[in-house]
């Protein structure tokens, strides 16, 4: 979670969320692919399937280990919220509009990337997956650009919400969270 940061017109922050043990480059691999049917994009692998919607701004359906065949829902979980306003007054959390989608059959180089636009303020965010056959990990990575003529103040950033039945086995800061065993 970030908190309490000011950016200005044309000022964008790089922010990156990964789950492993080292950044990892695109890797051109051909069982890498993303799949666009109607108002849902799939990022597909040897080893995961991640499905989102964007219908109502970049939204999580289901992640599916594509090894044991196991899926779990992440029930239409927000990708990307941020909260702007003063300090200590009034909080506001624009809505996301998709304004740019992967092309379907791409990703030979295991990179998706979605604009997201809010018109109030005018903010907008670019939103990078990032993944290879050879390992069973979906990198993101948000960059986050102020297009207006105001300072906005970023007070809180959250990098995924998913509303899940799945059952939380372990966790540890700094390392990844195990579902259903």
């Amino acid at each position: 979670k970030l908190t309490n940061l000011v950016f200005t017109g044309g000022v964008s922050i790089p922010i990156g969320l990964v789950c492993a043990r080292a950044p990892a480059a695109p890797a051109g691999e051909q069982d890498c692919h993303v799949v666009r049917q109607d108002n849902e994009v799939e990022l597909r692998s040897p080893m995961f399937a991640f499905r989102l919607g964007t219908a109502d701004g970049l939204r999580a359906e289901f992640c599916e280990n594509r090894l044991t065949g196991r899926k779990i829902s992440l029930g239409h979980g927000a990708e990307l919220n941020v909260d702007i306003g003063p300090l200590g007054g009034p909080l506001e959390t624009p809505k996301w509009r998709v304004s740019q989608w992967p092309v379907a059959g791409s990703a030979a180089a295991g990179e998706a990337v979605f604009i997201l636009i809010a018109e109030r303020p005018a903010i907008s965010a670019r939103v990078t997956y990032r993944w290879n056959a050879v390992e069973p990990v979906l990198r993101k990575f948000i960059e986050i650009t102020n297009g207006g003529e105001r300072d906005v103040m970023l007070l809180n950033l959250r990098l995924g919400t998913y509303p899940t039945q799945a059952k939380l086995v372990e966790r540890e800061q700094g390392f990844p969270v195990y579902l259903d065993d």
